[in-house]
This record gives C-alpha cells, sequence and structure tokens, in this order.
C-alpha cells in the first residue's frame, strides 16, 4: 500500500513502477488530503485512511 501525501504529476506517477499493467485501485481521503494506492481491495485502502 502506497500513501502519497504531497501532490504528484502524472509524469511523476509513471515514474512509480508499481501500477500492473497501467491500472491501480485507489481511495482518496478529501478531509485528510491523503491518497492511498495499490491494495488488494478497495475497502482496505478506506479502513486503513480511516485510522
Amino acid at each position: 500500500m502506497i500513501i502519497l501525501e504531497k501532490r504528484y504529476t502524472v509524469k511523476e506517477l509513471n515514474g512509480i513502477n508499481f501500477f500492473a499493467n497501467g491500472f491501480v485501485k485507489g481511495v482518496v481521503d478529501l478531509n485528510q488530503e491523503l491518497v492511498a494506492l495499490d491494495a488488494d481491495m478497495h475497502y482496505d485502502l478506506a479502513d486503513y485512511l480511516k485510522e
């Protein structure tokens, strides 16, 4: 699981080679301004951000 805590450009994100076949699951917490990426299930990411 990867938590993005700063702004990234599309070019920077493409440089991170954790995206399998160009796809990634992600959840955004607008209140905390965080993005969680790369877990088996979306709810795992959501639960992590709620902690």
